[in-house]
């Protein structure tokens, strides 16, 4: 019997090439979008995901609400006192851990006399209670036993040591003091689809004076808390209570200290602090449902062109029929062939989809895998089921109830059966095509113009370091195709870090909080931003780096100041422990964004320190070879 339904189809198949191409090409790019928008949604849902007792961690949000111009920022992290009130004053809470990262901690390459630059995650001994790190050498309990222990992930212990087995290695750190660590642990890496990216962990200590904390947002900090706890209830609870910390020192500054909890797997979608760049939870379900559009679409037009297509079989149905088929029988030979159909554009869809998987991973950061991705072979086994059954029953049904005798009449009435159905099906597909391709160009129209807006500062030709210093900046200026370098804080594209800004030079002054940036002389220069007021800082004023800010025109109607100009020669005192830079304003700055998403323009100061060492950007020139900024970069 199957023989003889492989015989069918196969010259069901030549005798109609064109309609066999058609259907099977129409289910297979369905599929591969299909696949591609389901695999890159089920990274997003399944971010964070590695850790057990993921959905019972809590992340603590602090920040602060100014009482002068009612601004307000809330952050993802929090001082080191609110987590140690956490662990003290609330018998809810189970355990807490912070976690706070050191950028650029200086190591030496095995071997030789070169640095590594590396972003090492400074953390409390708990840690590996409320997160899951698998341990290839040691163990939690024997991990970061002193200040001078240190746990690798696989990868950096390859890096250093070019093996995993490296208890008791030494590794040499090189910042003020020169610091030796001796590794006592070493776990596997982390998933790309984590925001916990943790190579290196030093045991966390505790600072001088946690209580001047309350205002600072260096940690991390997650806890646990008992069952059947309220957590809304012991968010407001902790808030209160946390006033009688803090309620002096908010009356002293004229900010007011915030709290807030986040559970651990609501971060990724569902938290937009100050700092995250996480995706809306909306856009994620629009993804998932354009998939499952356009494998709707993919199957209706299977379903069309077969219902279509069953004028011309309703004879062979006839025959069989006769012949003694019943029913069952032609339902499992047309749902045999829409599977037979549906199998070849499967793995005609596993293969584009692995031959287009670089270039969806460079589309969308991400670093999705086939092979040994268990959940796309799960998906692709309910794929193809589903497929064959929403586009194969349909016609099965259609077909398999025809009546011998019209159809051998050539009595064609029946065919028309579903024709409302068809035409319904049809007029979706439509519809859904239309908005699809609306969508589309809307997106298209949108990117265009992210691409050719003027964010007014100049991002041609520039590549950005990171973790620079002087001497790198000099040498580069000796590379040909190499025409300017500055180092700073802060580079246009990211958010610029907010302080406390005096406007004047008492503490009784009005109170702002706006952006910093920390730059060099040639910072104005190589972004090409234009002054419009005052003047750029110039090597040929010495004060210039000691008493000298320059303002942006949002920071200058935020001070107070009615025009760029009314702004040229005020006093502003940055508040940095209450012992700050005091200096006057010397130039206005256009007002310039900071990324492509014509986010809001933020405020900022920007002060002098020629020595910064955060982000070196350089600037080439048209004799610049195509691989330069790939040799500068390594």
């Amino acid at each position: 019997m199957l023989n003889n339904y492989l015989k069918v189809l196969w010259r069901n198949t030549m005798r109609n090439g064109s309609y066999f191409v058609i259907n099977v090409l129409g289910l297979t790019l369905g599929l591969v979008c299909a696949i591609s928008v389901f695999m890159y949604v089920h990274d997003e849902f399944t971010y964070d995901s590695q850790h057990v007792r993921g959905p019972e961690i809590y992340r603590l949000n602090t920040g602060w609400l100014s009482h002068v111009d009612g601004s307000t920022s809330t952050y993802a992290t929090a001082g080191y006192t609110p987590g140690e009130m956490l662990r003290t004053d609330f018998p809810e809470v189970e355990e807490v851990t912070r976690l706070r990262m050191y950028y650029e901690m200086r190591f030496q390459q095995r071997g030789d006399d070169e640095y590594i630059v590396e972003n090492v995650h400074a953390v409390d001994t708990s840690v590996f209670n409320l997160f899951t790190f698998r341990f290839i050498e040691g163990s939690p309990k024997t991990a970061l036993p002193d200040r001078n222990s240190i746990v690798l992930s696989r990868k950096s212990a390859m890096k250093y040591f070019n093996r995993t087995d490296v208890l008791g290695e030494t590794m040499r750190w090189f910042g003020g003091d020169t610091v030796d660590f001796k590794v006592t642990g070493v776990v596997e890496d982390y998933p790309d689809n984590t925001h916990l990216r943790i190579d290196m962990m030093v045991k966390l200590n505790p600072p001088a004076d946690p209580s001047k904390e309350w205002f600072e947002f260096p940690y991390q900090t997650f806890f646990t808390v008992h069952p059947h706890t309220n957590i809304a209830a012991l968010e407001d609870k902790v808030l209160k209570h946390s006033k009688q910390y803090v309620s002096s020192m908010e009356q002293e500054i004229g900010f007011e200290h915030l709290i807030s909890f986040t559970r651990f797997d609501q971060i990724r979608m569902h938290s937009h602090l100050v700092g995250e760049n996480n995706p809306q939870a909306s856009q994620i379900y629009l993804f998932l449902s354009i998939g499952l559009f356009v494998l709707a679409m993919a199957c209706i037009n299977f379903i069309n062109l077969s219902t279509a297509r069953s004028v011309r079989r309703s004879k062979e149905i006839g025959i069989r029929k006769v012949t003694g088929a019943v029913r069952s029988q032609l339902i499992r030979q047309f749902i045999g062939e829409a599977f037979v159909l549906t199998l070849l554009s499967v793995i005609l869809a596993v293969a584009l989809v692995y031959i287009l998987l670089p270039v969806l991973n460079s589309f969308s950061g991400k670093n999705l895998q086939l092979m040994g991705n268990v959940f796309f072979w799960e998906l692709l086994a309910i794929t193809t089921v589903a497929v064959t059954l929403l586009a194969g029953s349909y016609p099965a049904f259609v077909l398999a109830s025809f009546r011998p005798a019209e159809t051998l009449k050539s009595s064609l009435r029946s065919a028309g059966s579903g024709s409302l159905l068809r035409k319904g099906l049809v007029v979706f597909q439509f519809g859904v095509s239309v908005s699809l391709i609306a969508g589309t160009l809307i997106a298209m129209s949108h990117l265009r113009y992210l691409r050719s807006k003027s964010l007014g500062f100049d991002k041609e030709h520039v590549v950005v370091l990171v973790g620079a210093n002087k001497n790198t900046r000099d040498q580069l200026l000796n590379v040909p195709g190499v025409s300017k370098t500055s180092l700073s804080n802060r580079v246009p594209g990211g958010r610029v870090g907010g302080r406390t800004i005096f406007n004047g030079w008492d503490k009784s002054d009005p109170q702002i909080v706006i952006g910093q940036l920390v730059v060099d002389y040639d910072y104005i220069d190589l972004y090409d931003l234009e002054v419009v007021a005052g003047r750029a800082f110039s090597r040929d004023v010495p004060s210039d780096e000691t008493e000298a800010f320059m303002v942006n025109e949002d920071a200058a109607l935020k001070l107070g100041y009615e025009t760029p100009q009314d702004a040229i020669g005020g006093q502003l005192w940055l508040d940095e422990d209450w012992g700050g830079k005091k200096g006057r304003i010397i130039g206005v700055l256009k007002d310039f964004h900071f990324n492509a998403a014509n986010a809001p323009i933020e405020p900022f100061s920007m002060f002098m320190n020629p020595n910064a060492t955060r982000y070196l950007s350089v600037k080439l020139d048209a004799s610049a070879t195509a691989d330069l900024p790939d040799m500068i970069s390594r």
